[in-house]
């Protein structure tokens, strides 16, 4: 109710700031279970679910994610890749992996771009954005320079940057739907463009 309240106006009004509940942090020591709970509070008042999972631990935290949690969107959720039955369940229910390359590499949960799952959740139907991690810790890798990797690493054209950024605003919780449109009407506008370097 608390949390209902916090995300609606004394009026009823919804405010647009609060519109998702995430769980951060290490996944081993913070396990979403106990956070159970105050997820079914947030979507039931509205919010979006979206958890981290599928980085430092495997497909497990991602299932747990889905299953416990109502998650439509994944803070990274790359190592779903180790479950070819967990691929096909969030490319079914289109929940989006908010994918940071660059931390990923860092962080040892790939060795490499070159060798980066994005690809094979794309291909299989897993709804993927392109996101910066953590800026504080990462302080060098921004948003476009995680395209300009993708472009470089994994030779990714312009039809699948489109998708990436497509993704990034079709699953978004904005309530602002002339945003989004609008944004949408970009990512068209510079894939019609002329072909990019």
């Amino acid at each position: 109710a608390d949390l209902a309240k916090l995300h609606s106006a004394p009026d009823g009004t919804p405010w647009a700031p609060i519109v998702g509940l995430g769980l951060q942090g290490p996944e081993a020591e913070f396990p979403p279970e106990p956070f159970e709970a105050a997820f079914d509070i947030a979507r039931a008042a509205g919010l979006m679910s979206i958890p981290h999972a599928g980085e430092h631990l495997g497909p497990e935290s991602v299932w747990t994610a889905i299953s416990k949690l109502g998650a439509k969107r994944l803070a990274h959720g790359v190592r779903a890749v180790e479950d070819p039955e967990l691929v096909a369940k969030l490319a079914e229910l289109k929940v989006c992996c908010d994918v940071c390359p660059s931390s990923n590499v860092l962080l040892n949960v790939t060795p490499s771009l070159k060798t980066h799952p994005m690809l094979a959740l794309m291909k299989a139907g897993v709804p993927v954005s392109i996101n910066a991690d953590d800026p504080l810790l990462f302080k060098s890798v921004g948003v476009l320079d995680e395209f300009r990797s993708m472009r470089g690493e994994l030779a990714m054209d312009d039809i699948q940057l489109a998708e990436l950024a497509t993704n990034s605003l079709i699953y978004a919780a904005c309530p602002d739907q002339d945003l989004i449109k609008d944004c949408l009407k970009g990512v068209e506008a510079w894939l019609a463009a002329e072909p990019k370097p």
